[in-house]
């Protein structure tokens, strides 16, 4: 979380002053971390047992694809 906050600070100077960040300091897609990850499995996991348990399915999920 501290990596990213020093990202965004770094991000916002830079772009008042109308500079880039050198693409030797651009994060690798191999050195990114996913953050919310864990938070998004665990919401999923929570729908998948209340649809087990219950019985009941949201409503968003009732709505047809097109």
């Amino acid at each position: 979380f501290d990596q990213r906050k020093i990202r965004l600070s770094q991000a916002h100077t830079l772009a008042m002053h109308g500079e880039r960040l050198p693409k030797d300091k651009w994060t690798k897609w191999e050195e990114e971390t996913w953050y919310l990850k864990p938070y998004l499995d665990e919401i999923e996991a929570e729908k998948k047992a209340r649809a087990e348990s219950s019985g009941l399915v949201p409503g968003f999920w009732l709505r047809r694809k097109h």
